[in-house]
């Protein structure tokens, strides 16, 4: 229930709170997710949610406190870099320029 479960994150909401934004000034959920990509995060931390938005249904994909603290501690330990990359689903690698804000 709601009381006992800890704030979740999106990628959108992990980028706000880390202050990743693109170069266009939003938020950066793509950069995260390649971070998180690169993280071995546990099914536990993991908590899909389905919504309904415009008469359509989908699931998000929600992560739980634990792993914004990973993804903090993967960008401490590299220094903040402005590149991120992964490897995509299609096995193509894929580059992010990330800007860093202060968090208010």
């Amino acid at each position: 229930d709601k009381e006992t479960m800890p704030k979740l994150y999106d990628c959108t909401e992990m980028a706000k709170e880390l202050g990743i934004y693109s170069a266009s000034g939003k938020p950066h959920s793509q950069a995260v997710g390649a971070i998180i990509k690169n993280l071995d995060v546990a099914d536990s931390e993991i908590v899909k949610t389905a919504f309904s938005r415009n008469g359509h249904e989908d699931v998000t994909v929600q992560y739980k406190p634990s792993v914004l603290e990973d993804v903090k501690v993967w960008l401490e330990e590299r220094d903040y870099p402005t590149k991120i990359s992964y490897t995509n689903s299609k096995g193509r690698p894929t580059t992010y320029t990330v800007l860093y804000r202060e968090i208010s």
